[in-house]
């Protein structure tokens, strides 16, 4: 048998051949690696939210957009250079190829009314003029729709929507992209500040930092690992035979992922860095056992000894290499039941990563000694034997230490389980894009400007469809919609605006009824003059003295008795001499006044209302410009009509006489069978959206008239079906791994107690991992989630090759003592060397651009700790306690070879 396995290596160089020949080939595969980081793509074509979003898409057009926000420092943003500005920049949008309609201040549509009726036009034409400027603002107040999409509440800012198809590659997303951050950086803009955020923004910067990340990280981990193996073994064959292992094994896999059309999202930044950390084990294990031996021929070994010593190291530890690597695959590969694509696709590769290092370990590792023998040799001729070098005698301190205190490791493990077990309850579940980067980056700042300033960047659609053509013009179901969005905005914060079909009527509602008298400015109590500026008024008590206030419906207010209105007073002429207010001007009294003012405040919904708020209120109360009829016409006596089936008909007459386009909110624009609703939220919780969406949902079903239904979709709804995929795929790849891993124990070493003894450590690992997150804080979302699969994975190699060790030593002393202090010191150090280079690969992740990544390296580099720290400590604790009858049963696999 044993020149059986020598056969293996008769031609090293030949096998060193093949595989650099292989190896070659798939370097040249990466360069066609292509991203995507589309949270869109990332649940399966057939998930029920993907294809709602989708139909909706389909029959409303895009659902997704870039927002780009404009900020200025100076004024308002009803100025020459502001408006200048935001209209070069949205007809540069405009001419992009992959963009079809953008919405800004200076191309969106207003409804006019007309001695006719109605008009659809432009909200302004020329950007540079003062008047249209003014009339701009006063258009802007006059439509609610327009607040928190157009303009702020402080006039200091405004958005562009630039929609986004969610079939647009990630190139011309990124085309779309960086066009307009290179028009704003090359156009002059003194005095103000733009933003860009929406979720195709997201993902481009996120492609565009996973580059970043790549470029930085692979070199650090490859430092990091010549520095662990050149401070383990202290020796250039330590150094550079594991670390061409996991360079190979990385090539190999990426350059499939290549050659395969796969494409690499955010988690692919980490598989490079895994298989440069977790591949390095393997050769790990051989070079120490090689060293070891070497180091026990006292350094001076022939040719032929030297085959052999290379051959019996494949016999020796085949075996626990080989259960490591199939475990580790397991673990992995059990993420490939995720139906999460990017989390499958990691798991499929990483484990045939991981299948690549285990066979140019036991291949090209041995190849590589045998044919570089006399080269190796003189420097190990050269070097001073030690009996007992640092690692040994800590070890045996180890040993020494946790032998007289096994009660208490016993102890620890059970508080450590019971923390973990209530950290793991805390755990906040939730995959925020927005949040995967650095608190006061550029997009983090984007984001929190549009949630604050405007009505947010994440949104979901409300469906709402009748049975048949037409039935989205009964206004029964247009008031239930109105309702609707009455109760979503009362009950949810979040909820900053819902813009629908039911905005466009109420607007062609207010502009057909109103009454030409509300064309001519009102004065309020006693006039003698109405002049154009405030600094020229009379000084009475109640005066409309500005005429574009007037036009604006705003009321002003001077009371009497200040100082200021006893001078008016002394310097008015008394009420008999005072001219009659002007012709075309409206007098009311002081009582009448406040009556009005009364009524309006009596139809506020609440107590608490804004300046604004009340305005609008007496501005419905004095029907100014048709205020009270922006609503949708519901009750048949206030119009020409006898029954709400004739009020559907004078909503159809409506649609006719409306001649923009209404596509993006109703199926058809006549007979409209489907009417679409966008909730704006100004949150980033996945999670808290979905629970709005649903609350929606119930309240329709018991509040929409019979024959309609709605359904949810959307940007909001998709990224929770992602959120709620990553949890179930977790519990499953977890139940998985542990279930394979187990089983996998219980047949190689033919015991049941091996299956349980194996997943003792590495239950305590994950119940840690998730204890520290739910303590800390650490949101679980895709890279986070993968993080207890890839502990079982990795983790459970310290187990076995503790327990194969063991069970060898055991059988040739015979002695319980002398078979934990041999494994201690023997398979202990090979531990501790492979589990420091392997959370020392993954602490790299810390310097990552993204904050989930940076949190998994931190978390398996504790996993890490806590798997081998338990595999050296508590097994042999519970050995000690009761040791299963298998670890006394001689295996004769170990005299074959035969699991080599």
């Amino acid at each position: 048998m044993k020149v059986r396995v020598s056969l293996l290596y008769r031609h090293p160089w030949l096998t060193i051949g093949i595989i650099l020949g292989i190896t070659l080939f798939f370097a040249f595969q990466i360069p066609r690696i292509e991203l995507d980081n589309d949270p869109f793509h990332f649940i399966p074509e057939d998930h029920p939210e993907r294809i709602a979003f989708q139909e909706t898409e389909d029959q409303f057009g895009e659902a997704l957009g870039i927002v780009v926000g404009i900020e200025t420092e100076v004024g308002t943003i009803f100025s020459p250079e502001v408006l200048s500005f935001v209209d070069a920049l949205t007809r540069e949008i405009e001419a992009l190829e992959e963009v079809e309609d953008v919405t800004s201040l200076t191309n969106t549509d207003y409804i006019a009314p007309t001695p006719e009726g109605m008009e659809v036009v432009p909200i302004i034409e020329d950007p540079t003029d003062p008047s249209q400027i003014a009339r701009l603002k006063e258009r802007l107040l006059s439509w609610e729709m327009y607040e928190g999409v157009l303009y702020s509440p402080d006039f200091r800012a405004t958005q562009i929507i630039v929609p986004i198809r969610s079939s647009t590659t990630e190139d011309e997303r990124q085309h779309v992209y960086f066009a307009i951050k290179e028009f704003i950086e090359r156009t002059p803009h003194p005095h103000m500040r733009t933003y860009i955020a929406g979720t195709p923004a997201v993902t481009v910067l996120i492609s565009s930092n996973m580059q970043k990340d790549l470029v930085l990280l692979i070199p650090l981990v490859i430092g990091v690992l010549v520095l662990v193996l050149a401070l383990s073994f202290r020796k250039p064959g330590g150094v550079i035979l594991p670390l061409t292992t996991v360079i190979i094994s990385t090539i190999w896999t990426v350059g499939l992922m290549a050659l395969l059309g796969i494409k690499l999202s955010l988690i692919g930044t980490v598989l490079p860095v895994v298989m440069m950390a977790v591949g390095s084990a393997y050769g790990i294990h051989i070079i120490s056992h090689y060293y070891d031996l070497i180091r026990e021929r006292g350094g001076q070994v022939s040719e032929e000894e030297h085959e052999e010593i290379v051959a019996s190291i494949v016999r020796h530890i085949g075996k626990s290499v080989f259960l490591a690597a199939l475990t580790t695959m397991v673990g992995f590969g059990s993420l490939a039941s995720s139906q999460v694509r990017p989390i499958q696709e990691f798991g499929i590769f990483s484990a045939f990563g991981v299948l690549v290092a285990l066979v140019v370990a036991v291949t090209f590792i041995p190849a590589l000694l045998i044919a570089r023998h006399r080269a190796l040799q003189v420097r190990l001729n050269n070097r001073k034997v030690e009996k007992e070098d640092l690692a040994d005698r800590f070890m045996l301190f180890l040993y020494t230490l946790f032998s007289q205190k096994k009660g208490s490791i016993l102890l620890f493990a059970l508080v450590v389980v019971i923390v973990g077990i209530y950290g793991t309850t805390l755990l906040d579940k939730d995959n925020v894009l927005i949040d995967y980067f650095r608190p006061g980056t550029e997009i983090r700042e984007a984001d929190r400007f549009f949630r604050e300033r405007f009505v947010g960047t994440k949104t979901f659609e409300i469906v709402v469809e009748g049975t048949e053509k037409g039935a989205l013009t009964n206004p029964e179901v247009l008031k239930a919609m109105e309702d609707l969005t009455l109760y979503l905005k009362d009950k949810f914060p979040e909820v900053k605006k819902v813009v629908s079909f039911t905005d466009f009527l109420k607007r062609i509602n207010q502009v057909l009824n109103a009454p030409p008298e509300m064309e001519t400015p009102v004065a309020v109590g006693p006039v003698s003059t109405v002049s154009s500026a405030p600094e020229e008024s009379s000084g009475l008590p109640f005066s409309f003295f500005e005429e574009e206030k007037a036009e604006e419906g705003l009321f002003f207010f001077e009371e009497e008795g200040t100082a200021e209105g006893a001078a008016s007073e002394q310097a008015s002429p008394p009420p008999a001499e005072r001219a009659p207010a002007p012709q075309g001007v409206t007098t009311l009294s002081r009582e009448e006044f406040l009556t009005i003012l009364n009524q309006a405040y009596a139809l506020a919904p609440r107590a608490d209302i804004s300046a604004a708020e009340l305005v609008r209120l007496i501005n419905r109360a004095l029907n100014w410009r048709g205020a009270a009829y922006y609503e949708i016409p519901y009750d048949p006596a206030k119009y020409p009509v006898e029954t709400r089936e004739e009020l559907s008909n004078l909503i159809s007459q409506y649609l006719l006489l409306y001649s923009g386009s209404l596509s993006a909110w109703i199926d058809d624009a006549i007979e409209p069978s489907k009417a679409k609703m966008t909730v704006q939220l100004a949150t980033s919780s996945s999670i808290r959206a979905y629970e709005i969406a649903r609350e929606a949902e119930e309240y329709a079903r018991a509040h929409f008239p019979e024959g309609y239904t709605i359904r949810t979709s959307g940007q909001a709804k998709v990224e929770y079906a992602l959120t709620d995929l990553i949890v179930k795929s977790q519990t499953i790849s977890i139940a998985v791994s542990l279930g394979l891993v187990f089983l996998i124990l219980v047949v190689t070493f033919r015991s049941i107690a091996a299956g349980i003894y194996g997943l003792i450590p590495l239950g305590i690992t994950v119940l840690i991992n998730f204890g520290v997150m739910g303590l800390a804080g650490i949101r679980l979302d895709i890279p986070t989630s993968m993080v207890a699969s890839l502990a079982i994975g990795i983790g459970i190699d310290y187990a076995i090759h503790f327990m194969n060790y063991y069970h060898r030593e055991r059988i040739s002393t015979g002695d319980r003592e002398k078979a934990t202090r041999n494994s201690m010191k023997g398979v202990g150090k090979a531990i501790l060397f492979n589990a420091v280079s392997v959370a020392a690969g993954f602490l790299v992740l810390l310097l990552s651009q993204f904050v989930p990544i940076a949190y998994m390296g931190l978390l398996i580099a504790l996993t890490m700790a806590t798997s081998s720290a338990a595999s050296i400590t508590l097994l042999p604790a519970i050995f000690a306690i009761k040791e299963a009858a298998f670890l006394r049963k001689a295996d004769t696999t170990h005299e074959t070879g035969g699991t080599t």
